[in-house]
């Protein structure tokens, strides 16, 4: 049963219809699956407040997840009724401590105004064990509770009685508060300071989770209020950080990337020169002998030679030293401060032919984080540098890159090309993503697939046609499931692509999608279904009858069908509406197909998507109105509203 609880939902069901021991063995998890399928499917809070009542034979994790799962679907209605909040409240004081942080900190940020819901929150969030409070309480505190000085007294001394982390959590919400509300004094960012301090680990050493709240005061270091004119409360509370940094250097890392931190504000602030430079000197000597100066300008993005499109080898040589004296610090340091390495090649290398010291400060960048070890410090560096080839058409550049991203754990290496993808227009580094792209598993591989799907538009009609032809290729090969991401984005992008390509994607599209598990395909449909493209809308609709006769072929015997048809059509009409607007031609194109496609829907199931096509009335021009308000006419007499259909777990929920 353990393992049979990992499996989605679609798989249990399937899995339900093999015997009837089977199927009683399931029937706990069938059940958890179809509530929370009606959770996140459920269109008005009177009926997620009706739910609640189905909740209490669940078991307690099962439960916690569940009434997450409500609070997570009221902001689909603006605001949360009284008698909702009530009785979300009420349910979550029934479960057990270790399950009431998640449902609290989603409901804390939604409470509306009531002094007796507010008592209650803060009741339930005092019964959290101590790891656990700081979070929920911060988000009280953001939330409802009032910001005054006595107010901030008592949070600091809330925080005093916190473990680390969870006080770290609380005082960084006291700093956003204090910040909005105009009261964030010298005062007040001092006495966060010091208990800030006071946070340690077991061992006695300073709690890393202090830069948490430093980070988060130089954030706000703008906003600290002034008696006067100029910056003098802010250089004081500025001058306590460094001081709390300096004073924790022994407790690892992190002080130096507060120091950086603190940097940027120093070069970005209002702040007399004098005092700027002085307070750089204090910032170099925190790095104990480095002439880190360089270092941090360069990581704070400073770095003058980038500006300029061709580098001289005076700047190549300050940038060497750089490196050189960055890669005798830490490991880990080194990985933050080569993370912000990458804003020295904003002209992207490579650009400029003929740019060979910049083409080799970046290799000479790579080597350096090659070295840097466990393998996990890699990826936020490699991850930056990537972003920086998006115009370069140099190969060996991009080889030598992907040779870097190749020596990680393929998760890794996955998460590294996903972001260079997504900031890639360059038509070398598509190929060679692409090639990489074709290693991975097919698991990690397919959102990569579905990000190089965005890149074939923007090119002449051969290129896309080329490129569709390569990418669809690399699909085929790979199992249904791993196509998904790429259906969704080839689909969103069809209407825009020139000459064959559009076709070759809408045809594979149309196998991939048929060959899906139903709720998965229904999911698929939904995300394409919200898409400006008419033409990507065409294609849903197209798609439907087929997914209406596989529902009937497949359905198991005793269920009810899912409405998935009516969910689909209800989240096209909705997206209609919403900053979406159809020219006249496109509508009229585009509506019959719609028509059909809402009068072939089951009529208990039709509700929801008739109550979204009343809402797109009012946003068509008034030539566009008449079929619909006779549409509108036809189906408001005898329908119901619609049951909330998709299962959780597939794409779009």
């Amino acid at each position: 049963m353990h393992i049979v609880g990992l499996l989605d939902a679609p798989s249990r069901r399937a899995l339900a219809g093999a015997d009837r021991h089977m199927r009683a063995l399931l029937a706990p998890l069938r059940r958890f699956d179809r509530l929370y399928a009606t959770i996140r499917w459920t269109h008005s809070s009177e009926r997620l407040a009706g739910l609640l009542g189905s909740l209490a034979g669940e078991p307690a994790r099962q439960r916690g997840i569940l009434l997450r799962g409500v609070v997570e679907r009221i902001p689909r209605f603006r605001s949360v009724s009284r008698l909702l909040s009530v009785q979300l409240i009420d349910q979550i004081a029934r479960l057990p401590a270790a399950e009431k942080a998640g449902p609290l900190v989603a409901l804390a940020a939604l409470l509306p105004r009531d002094p007796e819901l507010e008592r209650r929150m803060l009741a339930l969030a005092e019964q959290l064990p101590s790891s656990m409070r700081g979070l929920v309480l911060g988000q009280c505190l953001k939330s409802f509770c009032p910001a005054t000085p006595a107010g901030f007294e008592q949070w600091m001394a809330t925080a005093d009685a916190l473990p680390p982390q969870g006080a770290s959590r609380l005082l960084e919400a006291l700093v956003h508060v204090a910040a909005r509300h105009g009261q964030l004094s010298e005062g007040l960012a001092l006495a966060v300071i010091e208990r800030v301090r006071a946070l340690r680990t077991s061992d006695g050493m300073p709690a890393p989770c202090q830069a948490w709240v430093l980070n988060k005061l130089v954030d706000e270091l703008n906003l600290v209020v002034e008696a006067g004119s100029g910056a003098k409360s802010r250089l004081v509370v500025w001058d306590a950080m460094l001081e709390t940094a300096r004073a924790a250097l022994q407790g690892g890392h992190w002080p130096l990337l507060v120091a950086v931190v603190l940097h940027r504000w120093l070069r970005g602030g209002n702040v007399p020169s004098a005092d700027r430079s002085r307070r750089m000197a204090q910032l170099t000597a925190l790095y104990a002998g480095f002439r880190a100066e360089k270092l941090l300008a360069a990581a704070a993005g400073q770095a003058g030679p980038v500006m300029h499109p061709m580098w001289s080898v005076r700047q190549a040589m300050s940038i060497d030293r750089c490196f050189a004296e960055a890669a005798e610090l830490d490991a880990a340091t080194q990985a933050a401060l080569f993370t912000e390495y990458s804003h020295l090649f904003v002209t992207m290398p490579g650009v400029e032919p003929d740019d060979d010291i910049e083409r080799d400060r970046f290799l000479l960048g790579l080597q350096h984080i090659d070295a840097l070890k466990p393998a996990s410090l890699r990826v936020g560096p490699l991850t930056k540098w990537g972003e920086a080839l998006q115009l370069s058409e140099d190969a060996a550049l991009w080889m030598r890159f992907t040779e870097a991203a190749h020596a990680l754990p393929v998760e890794d290496r996955a998460t590294v090309l996903m972001q260079t993808i997504s900031a890639s227009h360059s038509r070398t580094g598509f190929w060679v993503l692409l090639e990489q792209t074709a290693v991975l598993p097919p698991a990690l591989g397919g959102p990569l697939l579905g990000g190089l799907a965005f890149r074939v538009m923007g090119e002449d009609a051969d290129e896309q046609q080329r490129r569709a032809q390569v990418l669809i290729a690399l699909a085929s090969k790979w199992p249904p499931l791993a196509c998904m991401d790429f259906v969704v984005n080839a689909m969103s992008t069809a209407g825009f692509l020139k000459g064959d390509a559009s076709r070759m994607l809408r045809q594979f599209a149309t196998d991939i999608v048929q060959r899906l598990p139903l709720a998965r395909r229904a999911g698929v449909l939904a995300v394409v279904a919200t898409h400006r493209s008419p033409e990507a809308k065409g294609w849903v609709l197209e798609q439907l009858p087929a997914l209406a006769d596989d529902q009937q072929r497949f359905a198991v015997p005793g269920e009810p069908l899912q409405p998935y048809r009516a969910e689909i059509v209800r989240r096209m009409i909705l997206a209609l509406g919403v900053g979406d607007i159809p020219t006249e031609t496109q509508f009229r194109a585009l509506w019959p197909s719609l028509r059909e496609a809402l009068d072939g829907l089951e009529a208990e199931a039709r509700g929801s998507a008739v109550a979204a096509l009343g809402s797109l009335l009012t946003a068509l021009p008034t030539a566009l109105r008449d079929d619909v308000e006779q549409a509108l006419a036809t189906h408001r007499a005898g329908d119901r509203p619609a049951q909330p259909p998709l299962p959780a777990g597939a794409p779009g929920s």
